[in-house]
């Protein structure tokens, strides 16, 4: 007895000693998974590391953005700090801050490169990538500072830096360094006045005694505001200018010095603030007052229009523009006319400097045919000069280097010396390329054909250049109409605005003209822009420039009523006075725009097939496309029920609902006289009563009752089923009845019976109604008291149509809609069409005939 508990406890005890040991493999799971886990995630962590510096790879290293033999320096590796040392060291540079891999700063590359050719004896031209990841440009450009690539400034020696914000072409850019180079013109003679004046639309004139070579304080103001206002885009607009003898000053009613005048063209005004560059600028600002403008938009969105538009009508002519040229034939008649115009007063100094513009403009012409004389007779005398001395085929286009600008440009020679040197001959043919038609029969005349000779020496060997002083006063004079020379010839590169000279007969009503602005309550603005820049501006406004000689038009423009009116005569300065005076009188006939659509229909079905090809089976179909020239003929043709789809390309709704309208057009295509038309309201103008507000807008014009015309609601959805009610609820009687055949036959499938049978049922409703109305009035002839002639014929005809309209209710009944659709194509052609041959309508009878048809 006392064996037992011994041995159950020894059990116990060795299932307790075995518990602990069958628990240890189970740890050792448990702590070996959670050790995996953690490896997994040391491990994922690394190679996420890993990954992580392969997708941050270093940047390619940078490679020159401009050639080796181009003018410009490239410090392609933003080298900021050697850059502006050397602009530290030479008088004039001109930055380029630009991104390689910019498309913009690509693009304007080649520009750059054609200015830096035409001005590198006098600037030197650099361009630095400030794009470069770890670069010196880069690390400092919060400070430049650089807004968009490419950047343009210019660093002057005199002065602080000059942003570039004109136009980014070659042309205008040498135009802006020209501006920065010669930022004040001195005025000698009350001629040098008259001159500046046509040259700009403002004149900032100041008095002073020069003391030494740099003046005073006060000309130094003058300079850093003649350089701010350059950098304000105003280098054509204001121009800045100074006095420093004061008997031309008396000349001018200037009696003090220093002094500071704004002279305006109805006006001057004296500066009386103090003389910082800062505060001058603000005043010229808010001083400035022009007739006209040169208009030139950024190429981003912007409020450059508004103030023009907000102020009422706006005069935009259109007319190509060279930079290069001191004048444009065009702009300056447009200037002219804006005096009159402007001048309420009847201001005998405005009368007079309009005098001298007119002398001026035909003046300016005349010099440029002169300045090209001279140029030739320059080349023929180079070219005569060799032939002597047998160096024809190597003399350089420029006669000497320009060694007194400034010594820093000395570094430029070496550099050029693999660029070939152009010869007479190649310059005489480039000049023949450079000219246009109507000048080069002139140009070939006078021009030697020399050409080349190998046994020809060099230039700079010839004994009448050796010993040649580049400093005297012959040279310098030499110098400066060579530089004229080449800005002539880079200016025809770019193309030669047009010249019309003033006929005899070219009469202004100056009388009518005069002070125009003050007569009326109409405002008008006369601005100008760019033909060559600007197309879209004109396309914007359905005016295609290719198509006006010159690329030059003068339309104008009201954004409040959304009208254009276009000058279509030849452009003279008689006709555009007499435009101007038709407009303020309200004798101007609108301009509409008619441009057919482009771009294919947004739809699902195939263009160019004719509703003809849809009648005999095709399932595809287009609509009549409408323009403004062929809107009114269609729509208002009365012998046609016209449905109107108004749509823009900018609509995205339009794209949506197309494919229902087109849908609708094609369930009822057989329907006779509906026509389905559509038409862009963007590009087309039309008149007011047939102008809608929004888009899209479907409008339905019934025939016979164009003035009953109906739009579809704006506030009903655009569905197949709404616009089909809308449509057959405005045609008649007898023409709905064939609609809502053709709209019953898209329930043809054995699927949709009974959408068949409630689609006949309402037809039949309709026939119902019809033979109502057709009884009501037979009864009302048989009891009139007219003729009997007259009561027999017209009874004839209502019995007729109650056959008619008995049997195609009788045949819909019975599911035979082939029949019915026969029987109602009779019914239109035989009673309806016929209608007035069948009702007499003469003498006493014609009233009541006329209601017989209004009641059917």
């Amino acid at each position: 007895m006392s064996v037992m508990p011994v041995q159950g406890t020894d059990s116990g005890d060795d299932e307790n000693l075995r518990g602990p040991k069958n628990q240890n493999p189970s740890k050792m799971y448990i702590i070996g998974r959670e050790i995996c886990f953690i490896f997994a995630i040391v491990f994922t962590t690394y190679a996420a590391v890993l990954n992580s510096n392969k997708s941050q790879s270093k940047s390619p290293p940078p490679s020159p953005f401009f050639r080796k033999d181009s003018y410009v320096t490239d410090y392609y590796h933003g080298e900021l700090r050697i850059m502006l040392k050397k602009a530290s060291e030479v008088e004039f540079m001109f930055i380029m801050y630009y991104a390689p891999w910019d498309a913009e700063c690509q693009a304007l590359r080649k520009e750059f490169e054609m200015v830096a050719e035409h001005h590198h004896k006098q600037v030197f031209f650099a361009a630095i990538n400030c794009w470069q990841p770890g670069s010196e440009c880069r690390s400092q450009a919060s400070k430049i500072p650089i807004v968009t690539y490419p950047e343009f400034i210019a660093y002057p020696l005199y002065g602080s830096p000059v942003g570039y914000t004109g136009q980014r072409l070659g042309g205008h850019m040498i135009r802006f360094i020209d501006t920065l180079l010669h930022p004040v013109h001195r005025i000698d003679t009350l001629e040098d006045l008259h001159q500046l004046q046509v040259r700009h639309d403002t004149l900032l004139v100041g008095s002073m005694e020069f003391f030494n070579m740099r003046g005073g304080p006060e000309y130094k103001a003058l300079y850093d505001s003649a350089l701010k206002l350059a950098e304000k885009g105003t280098n054509r607009d204001v121009g800045v200018a100074v006095i420093t003898n004061s008997i031309t000053a008396a000349k001018i009613t200037i009696t003090k010095m220093p002094s500071l005048y704004l002279f305006l063209w109805n006006e001057v005004k004296e500066y009386t603030g103090t003389w910082k560059a800062e505060a001058i600028v603000q005043w010229v600002m808010q001083n400035i007052s022009q007739v006209v403008l040169w208009l030139s938009p950024p190429g981003s969105k912007s409020l450059t229009f508004k103030p023009f538009v907000d102020d009422g009508s706006v005069l935009i002519l259109f007319t190509p523009d060279n930079p290069l040229l001191d004048f444009n034939n065009h702009y300056e008649m447009l200037r002219e006319i804006g005096l009159d115009y402007y001048n309420c007063k009847n201001d005998t100094s405005v009368i007079e400097l309009l005098d001298y513009f007119s002398v001026a403009r035909l003046e300016m012409i005349r010099k440029e045919e002169l300045l090209l004389e001279a140029c030739l007779k320059r080349m023929k005398s180079l070219t005569s000069q060799a032939e002597k001395n047998g160096d024809m085929a190597n003399i350089p286009v420029q006669i000497v280097e320009n060694v007194w600008i400034n010594s820093s440009s000395s570094g430029q020679k070496n550099r050029k010396k693999s660029r070939p040197t152009t010869s007479m001959s190649d310059t005489a043919e480039g000049w023949l390329s450079f000219i246009t038609p109507t000048c080069s029969a002139f140009v070939k005349d006078k021009v030697p054909r020399a050409g080349k000779n190998s046994a020809y020496k060099s230039a700079t060997k010839s004994p009448a250049l050796a010993g040649f002083d580049h400093r005297s006063a012959t040279s310098l004079i030499d110098w400066k109409l060579q530089e004229k020379c080449n800005r002539f010839i880079r200016a025809v590169s770019l193309g030669l605005p047009p010249r019309t000279a003033t006929a005899d007969n070219d009469k202004v009503r100056h009388d009518q003209l005069m002070g125009l602005v003050c007569k009326t309550n109409h405002s008008l603005s006369l601005i100008a822009m760019d033909s060559n820049i600007y197309q879209h501006f004109a396309d914007g406004l359905g005016i295609d420039l290719s198509l006006y000689p010159h690329r030059t038009a003068a339309v104008i423009f009201n954004g409040e009523q959304e009208t254009v009116h276009l000058l279509s005569k030849p452009l003279t300065k008689s006709n555009l006075a007499d435009f101007i005076i038709d407009f303020t009188a309200g004798r101007a006939e609108r301009y509409l725009r008619s441009e057919p659509r482009s771009s294919l229909p947004p739809n699902r079905y195939k263009s160019g097939l004719s509703i003809d090809a849809d009648r005999n089976g095709s399932k595809s179909i287009s609509l009549l496309e409408l323009t403004s020239q062929t809107f009114q003929s269609v729509v208002l043709n009365e012998t046609q029920n016209v449905v109107v789809f108004y749509h823009s390309p900018y609509c995205a709704f339009c794209h949506g609902i197309s494919h229902i309208y087109l849908t609708v057009a094609n369930l009822l295509r057989n329907v006779p006289d509906l026509l389905f038309t559509r038409i862009d309201g963007e590009s087309n103008d039309l008149p007011w009563e047939f102008t809608v507000h929004h888009y899209p807008s479907i409008l339905f014009l019934p025939a016979q009752r164009k003035s009953e015309s109906r739009i579809f609601p704006q506030k009903s959805p655009v569905t197949v089923d709404n616009l089909s009610h809308f449509v057959l609820a405005n045609l008649n009687v007898e023409t709905r009845l064939q609609g809502m055949i053709e709209m019953c036959s898209r329930w043809g499938s054995k699927h949709y019976v009974k959408k068949q049978e409630d689609c006949l049922l309402g037809i039949r409703r309709t026939c119902l109604g019809l033979i109502s109305k057709t009884l009501s009035a037979y009864r009302s002839v048989f009891r009139s008291s007219l003729s009997r002639k007259y009561k027999q014929k017209t009874c004839k005809w209502l019995l007729k149509r109650l056959r008619f309209l008995k049997d195609i209710h009788l045949y819909l009944g019975t599911s035979k809609i082939a029949k019915a659709t026969n029987l109602i194509k009779q019914f239109q052609a035989i009673i309806v069409n016929n209608a007035d041959n069948e009702i007499p309508t003469d003498g006493e009878q014609l009233n009541q005939s006329a209601f017989i048809r209004d009641e059917l």
